[in-house]
């Protein structure tokens, strides 16, 4: 049983039901073009007509940081008939019978926003406060869905609406598809084509699955077969109508097909038909329809025997490197080498990009992108020289300028790169393959035979490639992720380079001769003896060898480094190593460097919470307190037992794992910055801070006394907390060892106050779902308040709601229908100790209500 008195309190109330049938249907916020065929569809759920009057449709901003109305309709006057439909749009909607003004076409944003129907007085309230007033609440909501085209959620709409938030691009085809009730007025949702104005609903669709889809007209009979498979078991023969869109192509021995009772598939073959006329490639599409089912269909490309696709022309102009197939904001680049002696103009010249599928007959032989070269002026690539075309990704990352601007996507997944000449011939020709057999290397759906094809990457089409040798007949791909490695060379030389790595990329000046090791590897044609010379942008720290030695068919050397220490108090150094040799390209690398005679910095474990309710939703915050930024590389915290009821022994061992912050790559934190650690069950619960660094459940904290140690990446002891829960023979230790600890505190939740001080305040242990107390990721203030409440009774009439309760300070009052989603109960904020009515509670089958301190965090 809980004790009477605690920070956070959840009522419930019992209620009558007022709402009624009717609810948001379907919403298309992509449509095509300049979105002239955006809409909302309402259904009456109910056996009866509708009136609409005292309902409001709202439409709310995602964007705006208070998530306000955008748009809101008035739907009195209007009515809905017994299972029908009322659409709100724009003029060229079917069925529309408001029209969306003054936005017109264009007005329904794509999202995340939301769209929310309200009936009563909160729907008046809309209406009068009208556009981009109006606040956010859930107060008298009849129904609501909160929506995207391909966005991140937003917490704030789905934490008054509740639910999830519905993606119009689920399938990569929001312009042509909607979000639709399936069926009518349900809570089952689907994308697909949209239906204003008429029902939503799905006959069962069938699987249709044909091996191979790629046949040559030659294979002959039982070229291919085509199964179809039924969502669930027949319960009666359900026989097939087979349509072939070209008979000329595939033949089937029937066209039909019936599936026995009880079975749940059937298949046929399907025949090849051989011709004598060269008619290329031809894509047929076998449709099959059964009453009670919807029509599928799927399509086999078939090859033609008669075409003889020429080779590749030869090679003057190779596409060098090139990095085409975005995620996010890669760079794309394109590079060209000239192969030969002689300088030849490009002016005039374009790339293009083509889709390799022909089963998708919408896109295949449709440009995908394309950039062209300047043709007002000669623009001559030298022999055996490059010539660049990047965006400004690419610059920032390589730090190299394009002699041309090339478009942000320049390709999309599996593609065929071609480079034209002024006349539209071809001089070069990419194939990006992603290893399914209906991928084509095709020119604007011409089969092509290529200069270069790249295998796939796994499932996926290579993210880019380099040519192994400049203007060479082998490639290497380049990863997607794996941006500005050392593979990638826009704009200078493939092979005769060098490549260089540290076996750490942070080392202390202490480490002495041999304190680092170099491994250096050439990438070249050719594997002969070779000396390379070395340089240390700063030999008072680095030094190296001047010169370093290949041996005849040597690819990689491993060379020590040393490292120099000063008495000089200089902190994190970064120190350049520059390699080269005649004919290579010049390599360089940074070696980071940490000073032995540092000062601790300043930092603080700020914030903890130990124990809490169930699966421990724990999380421990460092802040720098310090004037400058620090690496908290090689960090580590440690927990040791100090509850000697625990340990009869009196020698208290560490209890628990050490957390241990990685030393591969610096870890900066900025001054009256913090960095958060967790673990996964508050990723899990908490989305309301960004987790610097994750742990697993319980590898810390365990629930007792214990002393908290800090320590940098030398080992100094930076900040001891004793965390205690007041046993008499505790004591704060290291191994058992007695220390004077910098701060002491409770053993389950606390928090420094202010930031960075030795004041440790006592906050609440509820799990951090719950908790409004923790600040995790952000400042704990001055204060932290003592504030707890207590309840008497509570009073439920028809229309009302009381409260009877006693708190040590004012309150501020929440409602929620679903425990999901509060809104501030009516007149609920900053409320004295006794007595509060809600004049207004929410309609419905049950009302939780949160007494809060008031000013609190709200939930």
């Amino acid at each position: 049983m809980r004790p009477p008195f605690f920070p956070n309190l959840f009522l419930v109330a019992s209620l009558a039901s007022s709402f009624g049938q009717i609810s948001i249907n379907e919403i298309d916020s992509d449509t095509p073009g300049s979105d002239t065929m955006e809409f909302v569809e309402l259904f009456n759920g109910g056996n009866t007509s509708e009136s609409l009057d005292g309902y409001a449709l709202v439409f709310f901003n995602g964007g705006d940081d208070n998530d306000s109305s955008y748009l809101v309709f008035d739907l009195s006057g209007q009515t809905i008939d017994a299972g029908g439909f009322f659409v709100i749009g724009n003029p060229g909607v079917t069925n529309a019978q408001i029209i969306f003004e003054p936005g017109g076409n264009g007005a329904l944003q794509n999202g995340a926003d939301a769209v929310a129907l309200y009936l009563g007085t909160t729907a008046s309230a809309m209406i009068t406060a009208g556009t981009g007033s109006a606040p956010i609440v859930n107060d008298d909501l009849v129904d609501a869905i909160v929506y995207e085209t391909g966005d991140p959620n937003d917490d704030s709409l789905l934490g008054i609406f509740g639910g999830s938030q519905l993606d119009e691009s689920l399938n990569g085809n929001s312009p042509t598809e909607s979000i639709q009730r399936n069926p009518d007025g349900s809570n089952t949702f689907s994308i697909k084509e949209p239906t204003p104005g008429t029902t939503n609903f799905s006959l069962p669709v069938v699987e249709l699955f044909v091996d191979p889809l790629v046949i040559s007209e030659a294979d002959g009979n039982g070229a291919s077969f085509l199964e179809i498979i039924l969502p669930d078991v027949a319960e009666a023969d359900v026989t097939f109508d087979i349509n072939i869109s070209d008979n000329t192509e595939i033949s089937a021995d029937a066209l039909t097909l019936t599936i026995d009772a009880g079975d749940d598939a059937g298949d046929l073959d399907l025949n090849a038909v051989d011709d004598s006329v060269a008619d290329g490639d031809q894509v047929v599409t076998i449709t099959v329809s059964a009453s009670g089912f919807a029509e599928a269909s799927i399509s086999i490309l078939v090859t033609d025997d008669e075409i003889i696709i020429p080779p590749a022309p030869p090679v003057t102009i190779a596409v060098n490197e090139a990095r085409t197939n975005a995620t996010g904001d890669d760079p794309n680049f394109v590079e060209l080498y000239n192969t030969t002696n002689t300088a030849i103009d490009i002016a005039g010249w374009t790339v293009r990009t083509f889709p390799n599928d022909p089963l998708d007959v919408t896109n295949f032989g449709t440009e995908i992108t394309s950039f062209s070269i300047p043709g007002d002026s000669p623009v001559l690539l030298p022999a055996e020289g490059f010539f660049l075309a990047a965006n400004d990704l690419a610059e920032e990352i390589f730090g190299v300028t394009g002699d041309v601007d090339i478009p942000e996507d320049l390709s999309s997944g599996t593609s065929t790169l071609i480079l034209f000449d002024e006349l539209d011939n071809i001089v070069y020709s990419v194939f990006f393959d992603d290893g399914e057999p209906n991928s084509v290397p095709n020119n604007a759906g011409n089969r092509i035979n290529p200069s270069l094809s790249l295998d796939p990457d796994g499932s996926f089409p290579a993210a880019g490639f380099f040519l192994i040798e400049d203007g060479g007949s082998e490639a290497g791909n380049l990863a997607f992720g794996d941006v500005g490695s050392t593979d990638e060379t826009p704009g200078s030389n493939n092979s005769e380079r060098f490549i260089i790595e540290f076996d750490s990329n942070a080392v202390s000046e202490n480490a002495g001769n041999g304190g680092v090791m170099a491994t250096v590897t050439r990438v070249t044609s050719s594997l002969g003896a070779l000396s390379i010379s070395a340089l240390s942008s700063d030999t008072s720290r680095l030094v190296v060898p001047n010169t370093l030695q290949f041996a005849e068919g040597e690819e990689s050397i491993s060379v020590p480094f040393d490292l120099v220490d000063n008495s000089l108090l200089e902190g994190l150094q970064s120190v350049t190593v520059t390699i080269s040799a005649s004919g290579f390209s010049d390599e360089t690398a940074i070696l980071n460097i940490t000073d032995d005679e540092e000062v601790p910095a300043n930092i603080v474990i700020n914030e903890v919470l130990i124990d809490t309710d169930g699966a421990d939703t724990e999380f421990l915050e460092l802040y720098n307190a310090d004037s400058s930024v620090v690496d908290l590389a090689g960090y580590s915290i440690e927990r040791w037992e100090s509850d000697i009821e625990r340990d009869p022994s009196g020698n208290p061992e560490q209890d628990g794992e050490v957390i241990l912050l990685p030393s591969i790559e610096p870890i900066l934190l900025s001054p009256g910055n913090y960095f958060l650690i967790a673990s996964a069950e508050f990723a899990m619960v908490s989305p309301i801070a960004d987790i610097d660094f994750e742990v697993g459940s319980n590898s810390l904290f365990e629930n007792s006394s214990a002393t908290f140690v800090l320590r940098n990446a030398n080992g100094n002891i930076l900040h001891t907390v004793f965390a205690t829960d007041g046993g008499a023979d505790d004591f704060a230790n290291i191994n058992g060892v007695a220390i004077t600890p910098d701060v002491i505190a409770n053993d389950s939740a606390w928090a420094l106050s202010p930031d960075g001080s030795n004041n440790a305040v006592s906050i609440s242990n509820a799990r951090s779902d719950e908790n409004t107390e923790i600040s995790p990721g952000v400042t704990n203030g001055e204060t932290v308040s003592d504030y707890s409440v207590a309840i008497s009774d509570i009073v439920v009439n028809s229309d009302t709601v009381t409260l009877n309760f006693d708190a040590t300070g004012n309150s501020d009052i929440y409602v929620s229908t679903d425990l999901e989603a509060f809104v501030l109960a009516t007149d609920g904020d900053d409320v004295a100790t006794g007595s509060y009515t809600d004049s207004a509670p929410p309609t419905g089958s049950k009302a939780f209500y949160l007494i809060q301190e008031a000013g609190a965090i709200a939930p």
